[in-house]
């Protein structure tokens, strides 16, 4: 009975830590460093996929990219590099919203998503997020 419990004390310590260091990453305020090639291997698994149907303030807090435009609106995937130019795609404003519960596409899916495909991504710290709720793009 002791071993058992030494056993699950062993794998908490072990697994669940990073696991929920990891899951942390979505709550921070952290945009990805795009280049187009990370671009044209995301598009086809966000697309048709916005599974996030909450409201919520700041780029980002549905899981995209958390980048704003000159224009003010939020920048997705697929405008990023057309909008904000190349990383550190210094053409908009990195607000890099926390990504809310229950969004599927968070930063953690990403690099996740990314190194499954034999890619990596890099992050970059954000600013604060309005106080008008937005699409969170």
């Amino acid at each position: 009975m002791m071993l058992s419990r030494i056993t699950l004390l062993a794998f908490v310590i072990l697994y669940a830590t990073p696991a929920l260091a990891q899951e942390d990453e979505d709550h921070q305020r952290l945009c990805p460093l795009l280049t187009e090639e990370l671009v044209r291997v995301i598009m086809p698994e966000v697309t048709g996929h916005g599974g996030c149907a909450v409201r919520c303030a700041g780029c980002g807090c549905k899981g995209g990219p958390g980048y704003r435009d000159a224009q003010g609106q939020c920048v997705g995937y697929a405008n990023l590099i057309q909008k904000c130019g190349p990383p550190p795609h210094q053409g908009c404003r990195a607000e890099c919203a926390p990504v809310s519960a229950g969004c599927e596409h968070g930063r953690v899916w990403l690099k996740d998503f990314l190194a499954r495909s034999g890619l990596s991504v890099q992050f970059t710290a954000g600013g604060a997020s309005p106080s008008s709720p937005d699409a969170g793009h």
